[in-house]
């Protein structure tokens, strides 16, 4: 979303900014923290994860390169603090723009700029929206496809069998994407591999180019 910015915006929220680079697993941030910082996603990849009850923690989502994390609560005293927890996934650069800065910039933007900007967030905000309220009501099944297609879309590489998603993926990460036990998600996984809608081969999910899954990671992306 960043790039389809005016570029004098662009220009104006990174005139003031710190990069940082955070080692594989490590903590970025945790939720509940003060969101006081905006993280631009420069290298690498980040898991997002939300903590509920009795301890247990959901992987909400994988981010990479130009991607932007930061989700931020405001309570009713107007203290904001982070929704989820983030953590490296693999060696990571992240650049960090305070929300005080952000807020100036946007300050200095006239109406129409302005009222271009919150079209596109809300075009963005409907779109996430709308992705949750279709995926709490999917099966197991229809949950997974869909994880499967958006990573594709976002981490893909394209070769001569299909899309490759090049990130290390196991049973137990599809699982926490999908919010399903490990034994069904495996179960899952076998049957998209038995039927040639996935392969896995040296530690990556690839998509074949004619299977379903393929068909619409590309017209997602």
């Amino acid at each position: 979303m960043l790039w389809t910015l005016p570029q004098g915006l662009i220009e104006k929220l990174f005139s003031r900014h710190v990069t940082q680079f955070h080692p594989k697993r490590s903590v970025i941030f945790g939720q509940g923290s003060p969101a006081d910082v905006l993280y631009w996603i420069k290298k690498g990849a980040v898991e997002l994860y939300r903590g509920g009850a009795h301890g247990k923690y959901f992987l909400a989502r994988l981010v990479g390169p130009t991607e932007i994390i930061g989700f931020a609560e405001i309570d009713e005293g107007g203290e904001a603090s982070e929704i989820f927890e983030a953590r490296a996934r693999l060696n990571c650069e992240v650049v960090m723009i305070t929300r005080e800065h952000a807020f100036r910039v946007l300050q200095s933007l006239d109406s129409k700029a302005l009222t271009g900007l919150i079209t596109l967030l809300n075009r963005s905000w409907s779109e996430q929206a709308l992705y949750w309220a279709n995926f709490v009501l999917m099966d197991c099944r229809e949950r997974l496809s869909c994880v499967l297609i958006d990573l594709a879309r976002r981490f893909g590489t394209h070769d001569r069998r299909g899309t490759l998603i090049v990130l290390d993926l196991t049973h137990q990460d599809l699982a926490a994407m999908v919010g399903f036990s490990r034994a069904l998600t495996s179960r899952i996984v076998g049957e998209l591999l038995n039927e040639g809608s996935l392969i896995f081969a040296q530690w990556h999910f690839l998509l074949p180019h004619r299977s379903e899954l393929a068909a619409a990671a590309r017209l997602a992306s």
